[in-house]
């Protein structure tokens, strides 16, 4: 009988290390300041006869400079001095912001989101922990914690200094230090997750498509309290707009749903349509009366969102 409920455990550990229907979505655009000016970094993978490559833009929608990439990016984050982008056959790449130059290369497994902060980087993927890097040599300075499978997004929260990661295997977990704290169960894989900021609360989407607010400031040290979930259909991932305190939806179908969050709760979403034939693949806020956003096809948008 032991040896029956073992070898079960190791074939729902093996199901759960395989990516199926849920697919992550990896950043794909980083604000950064140059030259005192702050503009957006985009990577864009290779599409027809358009090779990878790395494309700088000024807040006005103006392509700046565009570099080729020699390797399929999956995913970037920036420093006041360096871009990390990771590759999708795994390993990390360190670029010169001020120069575009790849300095130094790093070989790891998969990585599909990154978290970057002063001089470190934070990794996320097949590893299943939170693997921190020192900048620029890439130096592992700490590992935080183990997931049961592939890690998809990870969060920070300024204030109080904790991180949060999602991961294929059901969990959204908060960690503080390498300690664990509170634990979210999910009935599906989790893509995204992000922290409200000035709240205890945290947002979640995962497979099944619904959104979830948890409070994280409970008495209970284990789990965090389920208050509230919304159900969508074809969503990607979450982001918060600090300009209209609204939870942000992007979804496959080209559109995004924009959730106000007031007292605890999120109030009926309003919807908005950014591209006709392409799912809305990554977002940025800059300030209140502008939104950047990347199609799955490589489509480029800045928006008025009061418009």
């Amino acid at each position: 009988m032991i040896t029956k409920y073992l070898f079960l455990s190791v074939i729902y550990m093996v199901f759960l290390s395989i990516p199926y229907e849920i697919k992550a979505k990896p950043a794909k655009m980083v604000f950064f300041k140059s030259a005192a000016q702050k503009n957006i970094a985009i990577i864009q993978n290779k599409s027809g006869k358009k090779p990878n490559r790395l494309e700088i833009y000024n807040l006005k929608g103006k392509k700046i400079k565009s570099i080729n990439l020699s390797f399929e990016p999956l995913t970037i984050c920036s420093t006041d001095k360096y871009f990390v982008i990771s590759r999708a056959k795994g390993g990390l790449s360190l670029f010169k912001i001020n120069t575009l130059k790849e300095i130094r290369q790093k070989i790891t497994y998969p990585i599909l989101t990154l978290y970057c902060r002063e001089n470190k980087v934070v990794t996320g993927g097949k590893s299943i922990s939170l693997n921190i890097y020192s900048l620029p040599k890439f130096k592992k300075i700490e590992k935080v914690g183990e997931h049961a499978s592939w890690i998809t997004s990870i969060a920070f929260n300024q204030k109080k200094k904790y991180y949060l990661s999602t991961s294929w295997d059901h969990y959204a977990i908060l960690w503080n230090g390498t300690r664990r704290g509170k634990v979210f169960k999910h009935g599906q894989a989790v893509k995204s997750a992000i922290f409200i900021p000035e709240t205890s609360i945290i947002a979640t989407i995962a497979a099944d498509d619904r959104i979830r607010l948890w409070d994280t400031s409970n008495k209970n040290k284990k789990w965090g309290v389920l208050k509230q979930w919304k159900r969508t259909k074809n969503g990607y991932s979450l982001y918060y707009s600090s300009a209209f305190k609204s939870v942000i939806v992007t979804l496959k179908d080209g559109r995004i749903l924009k959730y106000k969050y007031a007292r605890g709760r999120l109030q009926r979403p309003s919807k908005k349509r950014i591209f006709k034939d392409e799912a809305v693949w990554d977002m940025l806020e800059a300030g209140g009366n502008k939104w950047i956003f990347l199609g799955s096809k490589g489509k480029v948008k800045f928006i008025n969102p009061l418009k």
